[in-house]
């Protein structure tokens, strides 16, 4: 080392007379900014040409003449992953992708900064399904999705996107909960599907599933009309002839007021039974060009009959049939009820729904 340092040390003094130099300490092997060699690349899984039914894990070899810094996975333009350490993988869920051909490409870039390429063409032919059973979304027990202050906009289940929108204090359109109790009155059991299965020890979704969906029907306050503003679902996968129908039920919350009262809201049928109250959900189908296609009424309860004893809550999953609103992809669900005051309506607007289907 002091022979090197006294070396240089001549060749300065020298410099001009001897015509040596400094050596540089970037022209070290470890130091070479002149490494122009691309990484070699190739994806291994799946071939080209594959069909796609389920999840994946992309499987690449790379290598360098020095080292390969990261491997990036893209599913067209998007990124899937980065990954940093052989042996180089990316699991491809396929959740986000649509049916049809595909480019996966991988691109390997080593420590200078050189890069290189490689990509194949897939097919994915992922089986829809064509029914919102909610149970795609798992939730904790005894808990919900969505509500307010959570700022969701929109989830999807099967085919169909639920819109959603929220504040700080309250929300409105659809979430999904898996939520059993049957007891609790008032407002903060609003997240709650009430079923007579539930004391069967059959709680929750249709046909005992874990999962269904709350929807909440606002009123138009900002307005100052106080009229529903309605909630909307729409086909947005796959391809659809229109919606078979749902099963449904009322909420915890709206069926004990309408049982009971409240403070908000009047017993149904009144002290002696005779109120012709009633509580309706109107559907609306629109086609693709956002024409109507057709309305369907369904009564969530329905005080009017001449004998009381046929007056009804409804207590159970009912299926309602939507084939009468032929080729709609968007449905609009409102609320009315006969209770209704100053600020529109006083029954809280709630309803569950579950199994929602699509004609294929």
């Amino acid at each position: 080392m002091k022979q090197k340092v006294f070396k240089n040390l001549i060749c300065l003094f020298f410099l001009f007379i001897l015509g040596c130099s400094v050596p540089n300490p970037k022209d070290s092997p470890e130091n070479d900014d002149t490494d122009t060699t691309k990484p070699t690349i190739s994806i291994s899984s799946p071939a080209d040409g594959a069909i796609l039914t389920n999840a994946i894990i992309i499987q690449v070899a790379a290598s360098d003449n020095v080292s390969v810094a990261k491997v990036e996975f893209y599913n067209g333009s998007t990124l899937i992953s980065t990954e940093t350490e052989a042996p180089y993988s990316s699991l491809w869920n396929l959740t986000a992708a649509d049916n049809g051909s595909h480019t996966l490409k991988a691109v390997a870039t080593d420590t200078a900064n050189n890069t290189s390429e490689t990509s194949i063409n897939v097919t994915v032919a992922v089986a829809i399904p064509y029914i919102s059973t909610f149970d795609d979304h798992p939730l904790s027990p005894d808990s919900y999705w969505g509500g307010a202050g959570s700022d969701e906009t929109a989830f999807t289940s099967g085919v169909v996107t639920y819109y959603h929108t929220s504040d700080a204090f309250s929300w409105s359109g659809f979430l999904y909960s898996n939520m059993t109790d049957t007891t609790t009155a008032g407002f903060t059991n609003q997240y709650s599907a009430y079923t007579i299965d539930a004391s069967n020890g059959n709680p929750g979704g249709y046909n005992g599933s874990a999962n269904y969906s709350i929807s909440y029907v606002a009123l138009d306050w900002l307005g100052g009309t106080y009229d529903p503003i309605p909630n909307t679902i729409m086909v947005t996968r796959g391809d659809s002839s229109g919606f078979a129908g749902f099963y449904i039920t009322n909420t915890t919350y709206a069926y004990l007021s309408m049982l009971n009262g409240d403070g908000f809201a009047k017993k149904f049928g009144g002290t002696d039974g005779n109120d012709e109250d009633w509580f309706l959900l109107t559907i609306k189908g629109l086609d693709a060009d956002g024409d109507a296609t057709g309305t369907i009424e369904f009564y969530l309860a329905d005080f009017r009959f001449s004998d009381n004893s046929n007056d009804y809550i409804i207590d159970e999953w009912t299926w309602v049939d939507l084939t009468s609103l032929g080729n709609a992809v968007l449905l609009e669900f409102s609320l009315t009820s006969s209770d209704t005051g100053t600020y529109g309506m006083n029954t809280p607007g709630y309803f569950a729904i579950d199994h929602l289907t699509v004609t294929e």
